[in-house]
């Protein structure tokens, strides 16, 4: 799990952070492009196609959830890119006419991500939404598939 907070340079904890994302063996992700498309605007093989042959690194699926319905919330797939590689994935998306959302920017994708039991994916999402509720916390990324 990875959080995204607000540090002043003032912080007593800017020191101990910087210390901590320096040493590699604890870096779980790696900060990637991702472009959002609704699954209600691609159709999965073309999607999968036209991002490929653009040079994605990787599509992403949604997850959907037992407890939440389809209508219920927007499902995104995410096409993971280089920052090198960004501007032609959104020129290949545009020229096939796919829409995509305009505020894509920097995320962190898990390097490995780790399946999980069914138990343990509802304990994260308490602690995912207890992290979030925090206010120095902006994001919290998890390597749970």
């Amino acid at each position: 799990m990875s959080l995204e907070k607000f540090w002043s340079a003032t912080s007593k904890g800017h020191q101990k952070r910087d210390k901590i994302l320096t040493q590699k063996r604890f870096m779980r992700f790696r900060q990637a492009r991702v472009v959002n498309i609704k699954v209600t605007d691609a159709d999965k093989d073309q999607l999968l196609t036209v991002a490929l042959d653009a040079g994605a690194d990787d599509v992403l699926e949604p997850n959907f959830d037992d407890d939440d319905s389809e209508e219920e919330a927007e499902r995104f797939y995410k096409i993971v890119t280089t920052s090198e590689n960004y501007p032609v994935l959104l020129s290949k998306l545009q020229e096939e006419g796919l829409k995509f959302e305009t505020d894509n920017g920097y995320e962190l994708v898990p390097l490995n991500p780790i399946e999980v039991d069914d138990e343990a994916v509802e304990l994260n999402k308490e602690l995912v939404s207890n992290l979030l509720e925090l206010d120095d916390v902006d994001a919290v990324y998890t390597d749970q598939k």
